[in-house]
């Protein structure tokens, strides 16, 4: 089993689908002059219309205050901060969040820093989340061991572009992280590619936790 969370929710229909899809996490971006940034407001109403997945408030950027005032705010379960954030104010944080942190990456990510991110947490990290972008790929063979290792030795979720989904049934990564888009055109939007996905994991037997 994986357990999956989906990313930059932005129309309801993104919600509904990866809701009934059996998602663990929503994530909402909540950086408003960010792309994809979203308001208290949607995520308020998504509370209205979806049951199942928890919600995760995503803030590149913020200050702890800012960020633990909207997560008591909009009742929040999770928070997943960016590079930016001062870690050592981890602690201003609510206890009742869990916490995701993201790790910017290139083709090779040194253990140790992957490493120095949960000792000095404090254990309040949960998962760190490895967003590749299509720049990085293909991998070459040594970076495809070195993030097998990662995937052993740390609670990770890893975000990749459609051509690096292949590596999925080969590393077995313990979470993925799916992104949300925005419609076609107003109230209109199709989930061919969220289905074909979806389709894989089944094959490779990589169904969502439940």
């Amino acid at each position: 089993m994986v357990h999956l969370k989906a990313g930059g929710i932005t129309p309801l229909s993104d919600a509904r689908y990866f809701a009934a899809r059996g998602v663990e996490w929503l994530g909402f971006c909540m950086d408003q002059d960010a792309v994809g940034g979203v308001t208290p407001a949607f995520v308020e109403e998504v509370k209205n219309w979806i049951s199942g997945p928890g919600l995760v408030g995503e803030f590149h950027s913020g200050s702890p205050e800012t960020i633990a005032s909207l997560a008591l705010e909009l009742g929040l379960d999770g928070l997943q901060l960016g590079p930016g954030f001062d870690y050592r104010r981890l602690g201003e944080l609510p206890d009742s969040c869990t916490l995701f942190t993201t790790l910017e990456v290139n083709e090779m990510k040194p253990v140790r820093a992957i490493s120095h991110h949960f000792e000095s947490s404090g254990g309040r990290i949960a998962y760190v989340v490895l967003p590749f972008t299509s720049g990085a790929f293909p991998l070459s063979e040594t970076a495809i061991c070195e993030l097998g290792a990662l995937i052993r030795d740390f609670p990770m979720y890893i975000e990749l572009p459609a051509e690096g989904f292949d590596l999925l049934e080969h590393l077995r990564p313990r979470g993925i992280c799916l992104k949300g888009s925005g419609e076609t055109r107003p109230g209109w939007k199709t989930f061919d590619a969220q289905d074909a996905l979806f389709a894989r994991l089944e094959e490779w037997q990589l169904r969502p936790a439940e």
